[in-house]
C-alpha cells in the first residue's frame, strides 16, 4: 500500500487495521507514520505556506501536498490513535495492557528515545521504547523488557 492514497481517515484506519490484522505489524506501522509525518508536517508548520492550511489547525484531509480539507475538528485527533494504537501498539483491555512497539525502520536510530505517560483507570503508566541493536527496550512503569520489534508484551494492570 502506498500511505500517498491514503489521505482521508477512513482508509488511514482500515488499511493499518488490515496490515495489523494480518500479522503485518510493520507494513501497519509504516503505513501509520508515514501519513502521521505527513499531517503534523503541515499542521506543525512554523509559518503559513500558500496554498495549505494554515499551521496549528488539524484536518480531516491529508493528502501529499499539504494542502489539506475539511476544518478542524474530531477526525484531525485520529493521528494519536495512529500513533499510540499502530505504531506503539498500545491495547488496553479488561486488566491487561498489551503492548507492541512497532516503530517505523527510519525511527529506530541509536540513541533515540520515545515515550508517553498515560492514566489507565486509576494508574499513571510511563511507557518508554529504546531502539536497540537487536529489537527494542521496552520500559513499562518498573518493568525493563527487550524485545523483537513487533513482539507482543502483556502486562497485568496490578503489576504496572
Amino acid at each position: 500500500l502506498d500511505p500517498a492514497t491514503l489521505p482521508w481517515p477512513m482508509g488511514a484506519w482500515m488499511a493499518p487495521a488490515a496490515a495489523q490484522s494480518a500479522g503485518l505489524h510493520g507494513t501497519a506501522a509504516a503505513l501509520a507514520a508515514a501519513i502521521c509525518e505527513r499531517a503534523y508536517r503541515f499542521w506543525d508548520a512554523r509559518s503559513h505556506t500558500h496554498g495549505h492550511t494554515l499551521p496549528g489547525i488539524s484536518c480531516e484531509f491529508w493528502p501529499p501536498d499539504g494542502r489539506c480539507g475539511g476544518e478542524g475538528y474530531g477526525w484531525g485527533a485520529f493521528t494519536a490513535h495512529l500513533l499510540l494504537h499502530v505504531i506503539l501498539g498500545l491495547a488496553p483491555d479488561q486488566n491487561v495492557l498489551r503492548l507492541r512497539p512497532n516503530l517505523p525502520v527510519q525511527w529506530r536510530g541509536a540513541g533515540e528515545r520515545y515515550g508517553v505517560r498515560l492514566q489507565w483507570r486509576e494508574r499513571i503508566i510511563t511507557i518508554e521504547l529504546v531502539p536497540a541493536q537487536s529489537g527494542v527496550l521496552v520500559r513499562a512503569n518498573r518493568q525493563s523488557a527487550e524485545v523483537m520489534w513487533g513482539d507482543e508484551l502483556v502486562y497485568r494492570l496490578e503489576d504496572l
